[in-house]
């Protein structure tokens, strides 16, 4: 198991707040508040450039050393705040956390393979879950969950929460019958079984199941963002 975060992140004690916080990322710096433990938190600011790269790499679920004066923390991604336009870095918050104690954590889940039911005319693939809660150590945590789906042969083929493949170590949380991917009859929509394999419209969202005869189907369509897009200034 690995006992030290392998991506690190120097950060400098920031003296800027609030509104001042513009003149920050006007030059180039992304404001970080880090929290936990029961510390005392820590105003900071990093270069936007390597804060985004670090973000790229850990995402939410992967420790990283931040270095601060001299001192490392152990921490990880707790929330991110970008411009709802440009999608620039607006502020980031960062939760210490400690080697030893246990974190309950939203793992992505990724579909690998390409399931032989849904090439059948009439049926798809639809995912209903796109993330697992689960809990272990921090360096115990995944940072993706693969589910093979090429053994889904049958019609009312389904893959649930307690058929995910989890590392030793890693413990589920929420209800283990709940279904992560299922194979579904479609009405009225060509489906393009290519795409399955590359999360492409072969992969329907739960809202685009098929619907009974005289029912009418919705036009609106949802996505999640796992970012916070609030163009609203952080307080601190």
């Amino acid at each position: 198991m690995t006992t030290q975060a392998q991506i690190s992140l120097e950060a400098q004690v920031r003296t800027h707040f609030g509104h001042q916080n513009k003149a920050l990322r006007r030059n180039g710096l992304t404001p970080i508040h880090v929290y936990g433990l029961g510390e005392e938190s820590l105003a900071l600011q990093a270069p936007a450039h390597d804060v985004s790269l670090t973000i790229s790499k850990v995402g939410r679920t992967t420790p990283l050393t931040l270095t601060v004066n001299g001192e490392d923390f152990i921490v990880m991604v707790r929330e991110i705040q970008r411009h709802p336009v440009t999608d620039t870095l607006i502020h980031v918050d960062l939760l210490r956390i400690s080697r030893t104690e246990k974190l309950r954590v939203q793992v992505p889940i990724q579909l690998q393979g390409e399931a032989p039911a849904a090439r059948a005319d009439g049926m798809a693939l639809a995912q209903d879950l796109h993330d697992a809660e689960v809990e272990a150590l921090p360096f115990d945590m995944p940072s993706v969950i693969a589910v093979d789906i090429s053994e889904m042969r049958q019609p009312n083929s389904v893959i649930l929460l307690r058929d995910l493949p989890l590392p030793t170590g890693v413990l589920l949380v929420g209800d283990p019958e709940n279904v992560v991917v299922r194979i579904m009859a479609r009405r009225g929509i060509s489906l393009d079984t290519e795409d399955l394999g590359s999360g492409g419209d072969g992969v329907l969202a739960p809202e685009e199941s098929a619907v009974d005869d005289g029912q009418q189907e919705s036009s609106d369509e949802s996505a999640d963002s796992s970012d916070n897009t609030s163009d609203d200034e952080p307080s601190d």
